[in-house]
């Protein structure tokens, strides 16, 4: 994924009503909703809706099929997950490697450092399950 389309994805989120649009068709799951549920469940204009979902299609994540006459939305949970890990992946890419066991102890905040970072909060790291974790 290049970071092109990541801001495009990322600026479809940004609408307020396209994330209410696309967290409401994510708690359908996998079956999907259709789009008068939608549309009911938010109390959107259907051309403002129509409008929503296309901006949500067309950086892939939405996607629709038609069963019948209706048209049934279905998020797609997985091109979010790629998005966020990727951006997340760029965390500490300029720092040297390896960190020494020194310096991590400086940078830890711990009692026995050089003092500037004493009776300061600690930050959680990400894991590598990119969960929040505290640096040891």
């Amino acid at each position: 994924m290049k970071w092109p389309e990541i801001a495009d994805l990322l600026a479809q989120l940004g609408n307020p009503t396209r994330l209410a649009v696309f967290r409401t068709v994510l708690r359908a799951g996998l079956p999907g909703m259709p789009v008068g549920a939608v549309q009911s469940a938010l109390g959107l204009a259907p051309s403002t809706l129509a409008f929503h979902l296309r901006g949500l299609a067309e950086v892939g994540l939405l996607r629709q099929r038609k069963v019948g006459r209706q048209v049934i939305c279905t998020g797609n949970l997985a091109l979010l997950e790629a998005t966020f890990a990727r951006v997340r992946d760029e965390c500490c890419r300029d720092l040297p490697e390896p960190m020494t066991q020194q310096k991590q102890r400086q940078h830890s905040g711990k009692p026995g450092n050089d003092g500037r970072n004493q009776g300061r909060r600690q930050t959680p790291a990400l894991g590598q399950n990119g969960k929040r974790e505290r640096r040891e």
